[in-house]
């Protein structure tokens, strides 16, 4: 009986996780491309809850005395990677962050200098007033 409570176990999470996934992208809380890489893992999960001899065929193979010891070193490696990820989707945002308020002030100091042009400040002027 605990045998099925193990195997049902992981694959009654991975449900909820796409259930929870499902939510979070119908309310745009979350990315597509996001939503694929949970979606693969929640199915790797199910895979291996079903064929739990998959994963120790799997450490054999690639020489870990473990199937617990693959698990944690495929989780640690996805979450480097997806760690990464993130960090380079935050440096192109904060650059565009920055690019589109450079853009702005820009745009408002010309508005300024459109609303006021008897300021003589508008930058079309090269020091020979002629009328």
């Amino acid at each position: 009986m605990s045998a099925i409570i193990y195997r049902s176990l992981p694959i009654v999470a991975a449900l909820i996780l796409l259930i929870y996934l499902f939510f979070m992208l119908r309310d745009k809380s979350i990315q597509h491309k996001y939503v694929y890489l949970w979606s693969i893992l929640s199915l790797g999960v199910v895979v291996l809850a079903i064929f739990p001899n998959l994963a120790l065929k799997a450490a054999s193979l690639l020489g870990f005395e473990t199937a617990a010891n693959l698990l944690l070193s495929i989780a640690a490696f996805i979450l480097l990677l997806s760690s990464i990820a993130m960090s380079v989707d935050l440096s192109r945002r904060q650059r565009r962050e920055e690019d589109l308020t450079q853009s702005i002030a820009l745009l408002e100091k010309r508005v300024r200098d459109l609303e006021n042009p008897e300021d003589g400040t508008n930058g079309e002027s090269d020091g020979n007033s002629s009328v």
